[in-house]
């Protein structure tokens, strides 16, 4: 340990050795200077809080000049004498620096507002994590202007699409948005931004050549995103709905998959007669975990992701192009019309508000339509099995 009144020239004139050491300024009680086998220079202070030696940083020479060195340490011991920690508030501003970095906001997002409020939560943290967290790591909510914003949503149409980039807005809006009602922020960023790409309402149905090559192509595929498939087209279920299956909601005994009201985007109880040939898929299916059908990797409690990498390979596979997996649901609702199946029952096996009856009738008919339902998705699944020979 070395120990003499420091000055700026004595500083200057301090050489590296092979390890580090550090030179004691005796004018202010634990005050040093530290220098490196690099090189570089910096004041530290030494003290101690009971028994516990604590040393803190106080920063580099000659950012940090010795005048200033000298007055901070002054400061630090009188704290030290009434026994407060210089460190404590060092440590809070940093705790208060990482919380205000967008990486930290978005899990706070996701944990106190997205898990308990929304049923895709799962899916708004996955773009998040993907799309933003990475790009904006080091950068501080209060410094994500709207031509970072902008500038990062250009990117997402060029490389993943528009569907894409309009669904990262949307996860981006809200949480800007969740951030202004807790008063982090006065304003969004992403207020005045437009979403980036123009939406259409989809008109694709899948012809029944088509329909064919995807289930031969998923029969190919398997477990678990080709068991996916195939049960989308033989429920006409959303892929939320699907790809979130509990294996305590489905009974195949009696072949009824009950949707509990909070799983499902109509908010109420919704039965779905399984046919036997979904029956048979299901039973095909490996029992990963207790609570899900379609676990994510790792035997985890959520439910299977990379939606976009499987549905490549089954384009690849199927040779069909220019589809989404929702295309499926429309095709379901079209082949039913083409079937005859009258257009309440339709509606009722895609669970949603049918266009044909009134708020009125709506209302008071509370029939389930059970019976008419698996009639109607015999039939469908029949016609499945003509076009394909139904391979299981």
């Amino acid at each position: 340990m070395t120990s003499r009144t420091l000055t700026d020239l004595d500083i200057k004139h301090l050489k590296p050795r092979a390890s580090q050491y550090e030179v004691f300024d005796p004018s202010t009680r634990g005050l040093a200077i530290r220098v490196s086998p690099g090189g570089t220079k910096a004041f530290v202070f030494l003290y101690r809080i009971g028994r516990h030696p604590r040393r803190y940083t106080i920063g580099r020479y000659p950012v940090v000049s010795l005048k200033s060195a000298r007055q901070w340490t002054s400061e630090a011991l009188k704290l030290v004498a009434a026994g407060k920690d210089p460190q404590a508030r060092k440590l809070l501003e940093r705790e208060r620096y990482r919380s205000s970095l967008f990486p930290a906001t978005a899990t706070a997002f996701i944990e106190k507002y997205a898990k308990p409020n929304t049923k895709a939560w799962n899916e708004t943290e996955r773009i998040l994590e993907r799309e933003f967290c990475p790009r904006w790591k080091s950068m501080h909510l209060h410094d994500i202007s709207k031509h970072h914003i902008a500038e990062a949503l250009d990117e997402l149409v060029v490389q993943n699409g528009p569907s894409a980039a309009n669904h990262a807005f949307a996860a981006l809006r809200r949480l800007f948005n969740w951030c202004v009602e807790r008063g982090e922020l006065g304003i969004s960023p992403c207020a005045g931004l437009k979403q980036p790409a123009q939406t259409y309402s989809r008109e694709r149905v899948l012809t029944n050549e088509e329909v064919a090559r995807i289930w031969k192509a998923a029969h190919s595929i398997g477990y678990p995103f080709g068991s996916l498939i195939k049960l989308l087209l033989l429920t006409g279920q959303r892929r939320s709905e699907v790809s979130r299956l509990c294996w305590v909601d489905i009974d195949l005994d009696t072949g009824l998959w009950t949707q509990p009201s909070l799983s499902n985007k109509s908010k109420r109880v919704h039965l779905v007669p399984l046919t036997s040939h979904a029956v048979e898929v299901l039973q095909e299916i490996p029992c990963l975990n207790d609570q899900l059908v379609f676990p994510a990797r790792g035997r985890s409690n959520k439910a299977v992701s990379g939606f976009s990498k499987w549905k490549r390979r089954l384009d690849k596979l199927s040779g069909t192009k220019n589809w989404t997996i929702h295309d499926i649901r429309r095709t379901v609702n079209t082949g039913l019309a083409a079937l005859k199946v009258p257009p309440h029952v339709a509606d009722h096996i895609l669970n949603h508000k049918g266009s044909v009856r009134s708020s009125v009738a709506a209302i008071y008919d509370r029939h389930d339509y059970l019976d008419e339902k698996r009639d109607a998705l015999q039939r469908w699944a029949a016609h499945i099995d003509l076009l394909t020979n139904m391979e299981c």
